[in-house]
C-alpha cells in the first residue's frame, strides 16, 4: 500500500517546514467502544487487546464490546493465512502463544520468544539474544533465520528489520536472505521508521532510500486509511501524500492499529477505546 502511494514520489528535502493543517472534528467519527485496553492490535479483519493485567480480549461486533479470552499475555500479534485469522502472543517467559478459533483458547507453541510479527501467511519472531525466528507451516514449529536484530515489522508482503545499532534491513522472500537498507532507526515499520528523538523518515521507492518528513511522532501505521501516526502527546496525524506533510486530525490516543478493511483502532492514556472508518487516504 506504502509502495503504491509513494511510488514515483520524491520526498520533499529537509528544509521544508512541517505544515499542521487540522482536518476538521466531522471528518473522523470516533465511536467508544466499553472496556479498558492498553494495547490494541487489528492488522487483520479482528481486533484484539490487552488490558493493564495483560488479560486478553477479543472484540464481538453483535455485542460491540470486547469480550475477555482466557489466559494473559504481554505481547499480542494478528494477522492471516488465505483460511483464517492468525493471532499470536507472548507471555512474561517469553513462551509463545497461537489462538485456536476451533476451541477458543491459546496454546503453547515451542519456544521462546521476546518479540512476535504476524503478516499474511507470516510469523516471525526474535529472543531475547536477537536471533531470528521463522515460523514453519508444515512442521508447526520455529525456525532460526541467518541474521541478528532487535526490531522486526510485518504486513501482508513485506518484512523488515533494525539491528542493535539501528541498521536497517528488509527481507528478500526470493533469496531468503536480508538485504542492508542505507540508513539508522530506533523503529522500523514497512516503509517508515523513527529516530529516537521521533524524527520520521519515509522509504522512497523509487531512490530505494529513506527521506525525512518533518514533523515528531511516536508511531506510524499504514495501510488503507493511508499513513497516520501519534506524537509524544497523543494528537494524531494524517500524512498527506500530494503535499509531504503530515496533517493533525481529530483525536487523541495512545497506541493505534489498522485493519485490513482501514478501520483505525485507538486507546487513549486512560485505556479507553475508540474505532473510526471515516478515514480516506489524503492523495
Amino acid at each position: 500500500m506504502l509502495q503504491k502511494m509513494m511510488g514515483g514520489m520524491m520526498i520533499l528535502t529537509l528544509a521544508l517546514l512541517v505544515v499542521l493543517t487540522a482536518v476538521p472534528a466531522t471528518a473522523q467519527t470516533w465511536n467508544w467502544v466499553p472496556g479498558s485496553l492498553t494495547t490494541v492490535a487489528a492488522k487483520s479483519y479482528d481486533a484484539w487487546g490487552l488490558n493493564s493485567s495483560g488479560y486478553i480480549y477479543h472484540y464481538d461486533w453483535r455485542a460491540n464490546q470486547f469480550i475477555q479470552v482466557a489466559g494473559t499475555l504481554v505481547k499480542i500479534d494478528v494477522g492471516y493465512t488465505n483460511t483464517q485469522v492468525e493471532v499470536w502472543g507472548l507471555d512474561s517467559s517469553d513462551y509463545i502463544y497461537r489462538y485456536n478459533s476451533g476451541t477458543h483458547q491459546f496454546r503453547q507453541v515451542a519456544g521462546k520468544l521476546s518479540q512476535i510479527a504476524v503478516g499474511r501467511n507470516e510469523v516471525w519472531g526474535l529472543n531475547r539474544s536477537g536471533s531470528i525466528y521463522r515460523f514453519d507451516w508444515f512442521t508447526n514449529q520455529f525456525r532460526q533465520v541467518a541474521g541478528s536484530l532487535t526490531q522486526i515489522a510485518l504486513d501482508s508482503s513485506e518484512l523488515w528489520g533494525i539491528n542493535s545499532i539501528g541498521n536497517i534491513y528488509r527481507f528478500n522472500f526470493s533469496t531468503g536472505a536480508f538485504v542492508h537498507i542505507p540508513g539508522t532507526l530506533a523503529k522500523v515499520g514497512v516503509g517508515y521508521g523513527l529516530t529516537s528523538s521521533g524524527d520520521i523518515y519515509l522509504y522512497n521507492w523509487s531512490t530505494s532510500s529513506f527521506e525525512h518528513i518533518p514533523g515528531k511522532l511516536v508511531q506510524i501505521v499504514e495501510g488503507n486509511a493511508g499513513i497516520l501516526g501519534i506524537d509524544a502527546a497523543g494528537s494524531f496525524y494524517q500524512y498527506d501524500v500530494t503535499r509531504h506533510v503530515f496533517s493533525q486530525v481529530a483525536g487523541n490516543l495512545a497506541q493505534i492499529a489498522m485493519d485490513s478493511n482501514g478501520r483505525v483502532w485507538g486507546v487513549n492514556s486512560s485505556g479507553g477505546i475508540y474505532y473510526t472508518d471515516t478515514f480516506i487516504p489524503i492523495h
